[in-house]
């Protein structure tokens, strides 16, 4: 790989980490708005299949973007290599 091919793969990583983030932080703030409204209507009725799949739905979505998000973190700091020009250097280890 030569630099410019680094910078670019750095680059789309980053914008990767940044769109989790924002999906993740919009996930959490729909959660904080609608906790109330979920704690009467689906929390305190009988538990139904649909409330399984609501569960499921809703929370395995913040789970999977925490999770990947958390992943890219990782793989992100991996690929800060120093390249001439960019601004973004190595953390330190």
């Amino acid at each position: 790989m030569d630099d410019d091919e680094v910078a670019a793969a750095v680059s789309n990583t980053h914008m990767v980490v940044v769109f989790l983030a924002v999906s993740l932080s919009v996930m959490l703030y729909d959660t904080a708005l609608t906790l109330d409204r979920e704690l009467v209507y689906i929390w305190r009725n009988r538990w139904t299949s649909m409330t399984y799949l609501y569960f499921i739905t809703r929370y395995s979505t913040i789970f999977g973007l925490v999770l990947e998000l958390a992943l890219k973190l990782g793989h992100w700091k991996s690929l800060a290599v120093p390249v001439r020009g960019s601004p973004i250097r190595p953390s330190s280890m």
